[in-house]
């Protein structure tokens, strides 16, 4: 799963898309021949699937989707593992420990869901349940801070743009222990 397989419906819901057409449009340095003569994105592809062409159900999918979340706070502008120039470079690179660099739009706790997802062992990877109950606790955690935010965290000031010759307020909430803002208008 990668970023460019994710769509939005008009709600906002995000559906995955694709299943596989995109092989066809793969850069030369984003693929690996196999020994069928196929293609598959390497850089989206889990630990066990570099080392042994082997998929762990469920475990070799968290493992994409950490780097799934990973595109998307560099908003789908940046391509996992940029500097690496092949298959063989980049397990050497996983063996050693490394993982792709915390974004810098990303929460600190969200990063550390991705190296979860990221665990060489697939047996110590969470499951997509886990996931999802960590991504709503963070949900949850990011509602209750708009709701009652630390006044100290808080600032207001008058916006200079007009609509229908209107003046906004806007206040902006910011919470450091999760790097984001989330900004209400009223």
């Amino acid at each position: 799963m990668a970023a460019r397989n994710i769509l939005l419906n008009y709600n906002l819901e995000a559906k995955v898309a694709d299943f596989g057409l995109a092989a066809r449009m793969y850069m030369r340095n984003n693929e690996q021949i196999g020994a069928n003569m196929d293609t598959f994105p390497f850089r989206c592809s889990a630990y066990e699937i570099l080392r042994t062409g082997v998929a762990i159900k469920e475990k070799s999918d968290v493992w994409s989707f950490g780097v799934l979340m990973w595109e998307i706070f560099y908003l789908g502008e940046a391509l996992p593992y940029v500097n690496i120039a092949g298959l063989p470079e980049l397990v050497k690179f996983l063996e050693t420990g490394q993982r792709l660099e915390k974004p810098p739009l990303c929460p600190q706790g969200l990063y550390e869901l991705m190296l979860w997802c990221w665990n060489q062992h697939y047996q110590f990877r969470p499951t997509f349940s886990e996931i999802k109950r960590d991504l709503k606790k963070f949900q949850r955690s990011q509602q209750q801070l708009m709701i009652n935010p630390d006044p100290e965290l808080v600032h207001s000031e008058n916006s200079n743009q007009t609509n229908s010759n209107q003046v906004h307020e806007i206040t902006v909430v910011s919470n450091p222990a999760y790097g984001l803002e989330a900004i209400e208008q009223s």
